[in-house]
């Protein structure tokens, strides 16, 4: 809905809203890659990522991730797992947070389609946002991380793990997992 509580066309975007298919299930991505991305915003879509994709291995949507300012980076969701998230954000009752949400998630999102080279095209606006410099080193960060896939502009990531807690958390959040 939008704020006059109209519907929202799903079709305005190209993002990939309606109900799931029988076919699609939910899709857990692990791992990591490090790929560089072109002038022209392109990168190869990691392999291992891609195959656990499955059926759905040929697009993604990507947006803005969320997190500190001087850690941006960007989410990217199976088809099947950005329904979910979607339906998730529809359900919520309409407040200025979740105006805010559904502007950080929905309003930048970008369908990508995984072309024939197995190469993902990033926008302006959401390598920008992410720090993703196609002009200098070009380097990234991929990673599969449970129901989404987050892509870092290599020297971010870097920082984002050197934080001086970061070691601490991580260790804390194992201990509440028991592993």
């Amino acid at each position: 809905m939008d704020d006059n509580n109209n519907p929202v066309n799903p079709e305005d975007n190209k993002v990939p809203v309606g109900p799931l298919s029988a076919s699609e299930e939910s899709v857990y991505l692990y791992g990591d890659a490090y790929p560089k991305i072109d002038a022209k915003g392109r990168f190869s879509f990691p392999r291992q990522l891609k195959e656990q994709l499955g059926s759905e291995g040929k697009r993604v949507v990507v947006t803005r991730g969320v997190g500190k300012k001087e850690f941006r980076h960007l989410w990217a969701f199976p088809v099947s797992e950005w329904r979910k998230l979607i339906r998730k954000i529809n359900s919520m009752r309409n407040s200025r947070k979740v105006d805010m949400v559904r502007q950080q998630l929905l309003g930048y999102a970008q369908d990508c389609e995984i072309d024939k080279s197995g190469r993902i095209l990033l926008n302006r606006n959401l390598r920008e946002f992410a720090g993703i410099d196609t002009e200098k080193s070009g380097e990234l960060v991929v990673t599969g991380v449970g129901h989404k896939i987050t892509i870092w502009a290599k020297a971010t990531f870097e920082m984002y793990e050197s934080q001086t807690d970061y070691d601490a958390a991580v260790e804390d959040a194992m201990d509440e997992l028991g592993v």
